[in-house]
């Protein structure tokens, strides 16, 4: 097998890097989505802009962001459970008064 030269990869592969491990390029599987006028015109502004080479690198960088805010969801739903899990706490409503009015001091 010969190693591909960069010109000869998709534009989507330029950007990796490859240091000293041989490994194998996979093509993403196509999945067909209809995305609906006001998204195909937004993708298209992402692209024209430059920031973006192709609609796929949009659809990546929104999934990227999905899974990012789906993964702190489920840290806070964790903590929150957690939370919850530990018990209550002694409150005193007139201590927490006395603790601000010292901190104004």
């Amino acid at each position: 097998m010969t190693r591909p030269v960069l010109a000869d990869l998709p534009h989507e592969y330029h950007n990796q890097v490859f240091i000293g491990i041989r490994k194998e390029i996979h093509m993403g599987k196509n999945t067909s989505v209809t995305l609906g006028e006001h998204f195909d015109n937004f993708i298209a502004s992402q692209v024209q802009s430059g920031r973006y080479g192709s609609a796929s690198e949009v659809i990546r960088a929104g999934l990227r962001l999905l899974e990012t805010q789906e993964t702190k969801m489920n840290t806070l739903r964790q903590l929150l459970i957690e939370g919850e899990q530990s018990g209550d706490t002694d409150y005193d409503l007139d201590d927490f008064i006395d603790e601000l009015d010292h901190e104004a001091e």
